[in-house]
């Protein structure tokens, strides 16, 4: 269950940046073999590639629109400033059927959904890694302190990637709710760290044990907010994952792809009283 599905990634996020010589080689005219399609998505497969392609009506207030996959966690995040927005989905493996869901968010909220099995001759983005499949990031009370542990390397972590860009970024998101055979919109994203990718820093704590309540500064929140934010459910659970911008000119300002995703187990969150909080420090006092 440590694996949205392994099951259902968190934040933000052609030819995507691992794949530039599969994508500069695509012929954008190849016939379409196959589509299915909702309102504000539609995913069309020829050949060689899986194409998405996103839209909104010109009077509906869309900001954005995150794509999904059910299964990994792997992500595209598309700024809606311009419609339709068209790309290459760099995760699809030949023959492997895939759920995507598509978040749709600005005035108001909603969800979609396409399921497809992948028939083209496709190069994926990501390979099969045994190190990252046996990946964990567990979760600890302990007296008053909230750890986040994670039982893997950085190498180890980023070994289901073909290629990490040097400006790509590792993100860490803690939600509140459930994540284990639950649709997004069943947890709410409390905090989240990003980081370069390269800075080793980070991980290194996460390694030996990271307190995400002595901590809470880093994540911009003071101690007895984000004990609150995460008392308000009776469960919750992060998420790791590499943030990557696309190269090239045909992308929205802010378009972003997320890596598969590792997640935590939904466990139990027991609050902590006001009582036996950490002192706050300075920079608890300029968080929110």
């Amino acid at each position: 269950m440590k694996k949205i599905n392994k099951l259902l990634t968190a934040s933000l996020i052609l030819c995507g940046a691992f794949i530039f010589s599969a994508c500069e080689s695509t012929d954008v005219n190849e016939e379409v073999t196959s589509s299915v399609s909702e309102k504000h998505i539609t995913v069309d497969q020829t050949k060689s590639t899986v194409r998405i392609t996103l839209k909104k009506e010109a009077n509906e207030e869309i900001d954005y629109i995150d794509v999904i996959d059910m299964e990994s966690g792997a992500l595209a995040h598309s700024p809606m400033t311009t419609s339709p927005v068209t790309f290459v989905w760099p995760f699809a493996e030949k023959d492997k059927e895939y759920t995507l869901c598509a978040q749709i968010n600005g005035k108001n909220y909603s969800e979609e959904y396409v399921t497809f099995t992948v028939t083209g001759d496709v190069a994926a983005d990501i390979k099969e890694s045994k190190k990252f499949n046996d990946a964990d990031i567990i979760l600890i009370a302990k007296g008053n302190e909230r750890l986040i542990k994670f039982e893997t390397t950085k190498s180890d972590f980023t070994s289901i990637l073909k290629k990490v860009p040097s400006d790509a970024q590792f993100t860490l998101q803690i939600y509140s709710g459930l994540h284990f055979k639950a649709k997004p919109s069943d947890s709410t994203l409390v905090a989240q760290i990003r980081k370069p990718a390269s800075d080793s820093t980070l991980f290194k704590e996460l390694m030996d044990g990271y307190d995400i309540i002595a901590k809470s500064a880093y994540f911009s929140l003071s101690k007895r907010k984000m004990n609150s934010l995460l008392s308000a459910g009776k469960t919750y659970f992060a998420a790791a994952r590499i943030l990557y911008a696309p190269k090239g000119d045909n992308y929205p300002d802010g378009f972003k792809f997320g890596s598969p995703a590792l997640y935590s187990n939904d466990t139990i969150y027991t609050p902590i009283d006001e009582s036996e909080l950490p002192e706050d420090t300075m920079d608890d006092a300029n968080a929110k």
